[in-house]
C-alpha cells in the first residue's frame, strides 16, 4: 500500500469533489455522490503535503517538501 497515507483533504467549493493530499507524490480526486476515485495524477517529485482550492473552485495549488525545498504547483480545474 506505497503512497496510502493522506496528507491533507479539502473540499471543492463548488463541486461534488473531494481531494487528497497524498504521501505517494498523488493528489487524487473522489466523487462525493459515489465515493468512486475519478481522477489520480502524480503532482510532485516527494510527498504532496498540502492542498487549497480558490474560492471560485477554478485553481488547485499543492505543496510538497524536496530536498529542503518547498515546491508548488498550480492546476486548472
Amino acid at each position: 500500500m506505497m503512497g496510502r497515507q493522506i496528507n491533507c483533504v479539502v473540499a471543492h467549493p463548488t463541486l461534488p469533489l473531494t481531494i487528497t493530499a497524498h504521501e505517494g507524490r498523488h493528489i487524487r480526486f473522489f466523487d462525493n455522490t459515489t465515493g468512486k476515485l475519478v481522477h489520480s495524477m502524480v503532482a510532485h517529485l516527494d510527498s504532496v503535503t498540502s492542498l487549497a482550492v480558490d474560492p471560485n473552485g477554478l485553481y488547485l495549488l499543492s505543496g510538497s517538501e524536496y530536498y529542503y525545498q518547498i515546491g508548488f504547483s498550480i492546476v486548472i480545474l
